[in-house]
């Protein structure tokens, strides 16, 4: 059964978070990312989106557990940015969409998918999507993380 925790609010897929993957898998890329953050190794914690509430990094001022469109969604009462009449004129929902798609994520597609309930698919879609075809391991989508932090090849090739 695919893990619940990792659907981002947003329509992100956790399963591809640098923190959540350094949390998960890598004490090494823990420790990178503590310096590159400036912060302590026990900051790089997540369970995923889901979880945000009990536990889950801290130390931006915008994501993890001060998402701004976590606030947004509880302000109004929403578990997701679907659930929202304003999802299509969201500036927030939108700005953070066309960062994503950049990497090759439709943010609007994916809340489309879980919005027809079509959640386990969707889960399922994503981990396979999002591991590297040299090890299998899930991998970090990111623009500054090109190769796999555990195999250290590019994902792609």
């Amino acid at each position: 059964m695919p893990n619940r925790n990792l659907i981002g609010r947003c329509g992100t897929y956790c399963g591809y978070c640098e923190i959540y993957r350094a949390y998960k898998d890598s004490d090494r890329l823990r420790m990178e990312l503590a310096k590159r953050y400036e912060c302590q190794l026990g900051d790089i914690v997540c369970e995923g989106c889901q979880m945000l509430h009990a536990k889950g990094w801290a130390k931006d001022g915008e994501w993890g557990r001060n998402c701004k469109i976590r606030e947004c969604l509880g302000d109004r009462g929403f578990k997701y940015c679907y659930e929202c009449p304003e999802v299509n004129s969201c500036e927030r929902l939108g700005d953070l969409a066309d960062t994503y798609v950049h990497l090759g994520v439709d943010l609007k597609a994916n809340l489309r998918m879980l919005k027809l309930g079509q959640v386990t698919e969707w889960l399922e879609q994503q981990d396979r999507r999002y591991r590297c075809g040299h090890c299998n391991c899930p991998i970090i989508l990111s623009s500054d993380m090109l190769r796999c932090h555990r195999c250290g090849q590019i994902p792609d090739e």
